[in-house]
């Protein structure tokens, strides 16, 4: 079996040391990679809910009529959305917290 290692000589200095230490880890630690990779795919996915959130506050925001204090429909869509954003700055608080501790 050959292994090929490209390199590129465009890339930062900071960028090569992670992409190294990754390989390290992988190679090593292979539980820290999967961890990791667990971490990335959480990330990507709050976003994505953030993301949602945002929409859904946009789409009210724009189809309310009137006072929006008035429209109960809006102000439990609020709530929600504020609800899911806080659950989701928890999450990452806890994961960062636990990740630094490891």
């Amino acid at each position: 079996m050959f292994q090929v290692t490209l390199l590129n000589f465009v890339i930062t200095p900071e960028g090569l040391q992670d992409q190294l230490l990754g390989i390290v880890v992988a190679h090593e630690r292979p539980e820290l990679e999967d961890k990791k990779n667990a971490l990335i795919v959480q990330g990507a996915d709050n976003k994505r809910q953030l993301k949602d959130i945002e929409d859904k506050i946009l789409e009210v925001l724009s189809t309310s009529e009137g006072n929006i204090l008035d429209d109960e429909t809006a102000i439990k869509i609020l709530n929600s959305s504020k609800n899911v954003a806080n659950e989701i700055t928890l999450k990452q608080v806890i994961t960062v917290d636990i990740t630094l501790r490891t």
